[in-house]
């Protein structure tokens, strides 16, 4: 089940995660990191006691070591950089080209999710993107508005809730 709840955090695939098995795995998470807390608080107590001081001292920087590690290295942390975009466009239009140009310039990379047919006059595209550094929402919005063909652009940090894969 964490298998598929990062697959979806970091894919465009959506899943549907079970809240109770949900909740009782983050429960067992926090029940196991509270006793392993208290195991090594022990451990380290104990070794002080016994006057194996160096010891203590020493597993306690490892263990704040690798804390800080952890902590500086934000593999958890999310993407301030991904977007998801949506555009609105006449369905007679020749997105691909045209669209593969502006996000070439202006993301690390970018993926066609969802295309979807609107009134069978409009075609809707969700993209998921990762901009460059130095591009702003903003400039990437200007850079699709100097076509007047788009009808409606979106750009938003959270995936929109869908009800088809």
């Amino acid at each position: 089940m964490i298998t598929q709840l990062f697959n979806s955090i970091y894919s465009s695939a959506e899943v549907k995660v079970n809240p109770l098995a949900l909740t009782a795995s983050l429960v067992t998470g926090l029940i196991l990191g509270i006793i392993l807390a208290i195991f090594m608080a022990t451990a380290i107590g104990i070794t002080t006691g016994m006057g194996f001081l160096a010891l203590g001292v020493f597993f306690t920087l490892l263990i704040s070591f690798f804390w800080l590690l952890f902590e500086k290295m934000g593999f958890s942390s999310v993407s301030q950089t991904r977007r998801y975009v949506q555009i609105q466009i006449p369905s007679e239009l020749d997105y691909e080209v045209l669209f593969e140009a502006i996000f070439e310039t202006a993301c690390r990379s970018f993926e066609l999710t969802s295309v979807q047919s609107v009134d069978n006059k409009f075609i809707e595209l969700d993209y998921v993107v990762d901009l460059k550094p130095d591009v702003s929402d903003q400039r990437l919005i200007q850079r699709f508005l100097r076509y007047e063909k788009i009808k409606n652009i979106s750009f938003s940090k959270e995936a929109k809730k869908r009800k088809t894969l």
